[in-house]
């Protein structure tokens, strides 16, 4: 939740401060822009719940990484566009909004870019690891063992087979 705070704190700067888009109506107060702020953060949330972004088991490669991540910031920024039409005291930035959307999905996905590259650093080292006993030594018990070596993000350390028989 920092990266997407930030993302938009820099998205407003980079609105209303910076202008890279000249303004027409002046530089609102940011207080207006505090009162959307818990209610991003709050979509962001659930939608990254919903999208299963809080597993702890990261099975796949980064780019699924931030696949999710984009899905996430994309329906949690629709929804909180969504949202905005139907407060009708102010009339929010659509650019600021469109910015937010892009910064948030690029330093939420480099920190968790981030985290994983630390995790993987952690198992390579042996730190961390769960320890595995896989029952059956069998073909699929083999399979198992081998899916768990080439997935080190997983953190699992294989210790042994429990089976009735040797190994074939």
């Amino acid at each position: 939740m920092l990266a997407v705070t930030v993302a938009f704190f820099l998205s407003y700067i980079l609105r209303f401060k910076i202008e890279i888009i000249p303004l027409t109506r002046g530089t609102p107060p940011i207080k207006v822009y505090l009162l959307l702020l818990p209610v991003a953060l709050l979509l962001w949330a659930l939608v990254s719940a919903v999208n299963g972004l809080y597993a702890g088991q990261r099975k796949g490669s980064f780019f699924f990484e931030f696949i999710g991540v984009a899905k996430s910031g994309f329906l949690a920024t629709l929804i909180l566009i969504s949202l905005t039409f139907f407060y009708r005291d102010y009339t929010f930035s659509r650019v600021m909004l469109a910015l937010f959307w892009g910064m948030s999905i690029l330093l939420t996905g480099a920190a968790r870019a981030l985290i994983i590259y630390q995790l993987k650093s952690r198992y390579r080292k042996g730190l961390g690891l769960r320890s595995v006993l896989i029952v059956g030594a069998g073909p699929l018990g083999q399979i198992v063992c081998q899916k768990i070596h080439e997935l080190p993000q997983l953190g699992f350390k294989v210790v042994g087979f429990a089976a009735d028989e040797e190994p074939e």
